[in-house]
């Protein structure tokens, strides 16, 4: 599994304390799974995460899902949503917590590393 990709001199300069909005590098991921039967059930999906910073903060966050494709079980479930995370937001808000902590209380080195 590969990182989802942020410049670091931009996420140095959103996290402490400029707004902006950063885009990351669209990132494809694929899954594959076949439980007991015979039939195998596959997807993938792209993800251009793009990140507002406002105070040092994450204040909002698209993932922007694209190109989903799998078998129809898997893709009708992903599909429905990603569309309803790329129209009304579904998953902002815990996407939104889950970076801050990231910058926050679980990952306090990484800030370290920012200031420099």
């Amino acid at each position: 599994m590969r990182a989802i990709g942020l410049v670091s001199v931009t996420l140095a300069t959103l996290a402490l304390g400029a707004t902006n909005a950063a885009a990351a590098d669209s990132y494809c991921a694929t899954y594959s799974d076949q439980k007991g039967g015979s039939e195998k059930y596959n997807i993938s999906f792209t993800i251009t995460p793009t990140v507002t910073f406002a105070g040092g903060k994450a204040t909002k966050a698209t993932l922007n899902w694209s190109d989903i494709q799998g078998s129809a079980l898997a893709k009708g479930a992903v599909w429905s949503a990603a569309t309803l995370d790329n129209n009304v937001g579904v998953f902002e808000g815990t996407t939104v917590e889950q970076i801050n902590a990231f910058f926050g209380p679980r990952c306090d080195e990484v800030k370290d590393e920012l200031g420099k």
